[in-house]
């Protein structure tokens, strides 16, 4: 059975509505994750206790946890988390979930994400670029504006360390001037991506994940065992 575990909050960055929380563990503990997948976050409300789902970004070789997450007005456990602060603990419960990268690795991995969707992917990526530089990835990451763009300089600074990894942002509410891509993903990808047999990754919001797997099947002629999904729920 997957063990409790008291973690502490030893960063916690705070956006318009979003939080990046960095949780450390205790010296004695010995927990390890596979680049995907999530843990189980507890809180105490109204004298309930509650818990809500949320995936790893950070590296699987990090010996902290890193969450992005999304904070919902009318969710249960998001809205208290965003309270939180350094030095707060934080019960959680995991690692869980088979939403990882599939082996053998092929030659290119696509991934494709919207708003906080890039959460497990970066920690795929990571694990992807330190396992197998040599194999190619590209990672397509659509947000509504600049400061949407969730580790922006991180996923800069490896495109040049790392000719394999092509990053494309598209925005979908750009300033005057902007001479990047443009739109939703499913905007750009007809554009972009050829079936050369790759595995796809998708995370984000609901209608996004319909919207992209209907284009990839119907129109750019992905099969289903391609294509791996991480549906979420509304905090």
């Amino acid at each position: 059975m997957t063990q409790f575990h008291e973690t502490k909050i030893v960063k916690c960055e705070k956006f318009d509505n979003t939080i990046l929380l960095e949780l450390k563990f205790p010296e004695d503990t010995d927990f390890n994750f596979k680049a995907g997948q999530y843990v189980l976050i507890y809180q105490t409300i109204n004298g309930k206790e509650e818990n809500r789902a949320f995936s790893i970004s950070s590296n699987p070789k990090q010996k902290t946890i890193e969450l992005l997450i999304k904070v919902y007005v009318k969710g249960k456990v998001s809205p208290k988390l965003s309270e939180l602060k350094e030095g707060d603990s934080l019960k959680i419960r995991g690692p869980f979930g088979i939403f990882q990268l599939k082996q053998p690795i092929k030659d290119e991995t696509i991934f494709i994400a919207a708003g906080t969707g890039i959460a497990p992917l970066r920690s795929m990526i990571h694990e992807l670029s330190g396992n197998h530089p040599d194999k190619k990835a590209t990672l397509v990451f659509g947000f509504k504006h600049n400061k949407d763009f969730f580790f922006k300089e991180e996923f800069e600074k490896l495109a040049k360390k790392n000719p394999n990894f092509n990053l494309i942002p598209t925005m979908t509410q750009p300033p005057e001037g902007y001479r990047g891509y443009k739109g939703r993903v499913t905007a750009i990808l007809p554009k972009i991506l050829k079936n050369n047999n790759q595995d796809v990754y998708i995370c984000g919001p609901l209608q996004m994940i319909n919207d992209t797997l209907n284009l990839l099947i119907n129109e750019l002629s992905f099969k289903k065992e391609q294509i791996h999904i991480e549906r979420w729920g509304s905090g």
